[in-house]
């Protein structure tokens, strides 16, 4: 059996639209795809962060206004298994959070 072995370079992504490919699936990669909202859509940005993917792994919210957080925190609250709030969305603590999860509409 041969092992294949792809090197993917740190890759920004800027998405035109919110149902671009690579916000819709989980890519495992130094990839990052941006989609810029415009800045009166927030909460519908929020919904839409909220249904675009059926994965819920991991997500994180950066934010000045403390009310975009507590609106992001309500409307994202069973958006992925672990959530930050203006902290890197990496390096969970192994046997202390759990990993992993799924949007709730699969449940349902």
């Amino acid at each position: 059996m041969t092992a294949w072995v792809t090197f993917v370079q740190p890759t920004v992504v800027l998405a035109k639209t919110p149902d671009f490919k690579t916000l819709e699936e989980e890519i495992f990669g130094p990839v990052v795809t941006l989609y810029v909202y415009p800045a009166d859509e927030f909460d519908s940005a929020l919904e839409l962060v909220d249904s675009t993917s059926e994965y819920a792994l991991t997500g994180a919210v950066f934010a000045r206004e403390r009310y975009a957080i507590d609106d992001a925190m309500r409307a994202l609250e069973n958006a992925a298994g672990n959530f930050y709030i203006n902290d890197k969305p990496t390096g969970a603590v192994v046997g202390q959070q759990p990993f992993g999860g799924a949007q709730r509409f699969w449940y349902q």
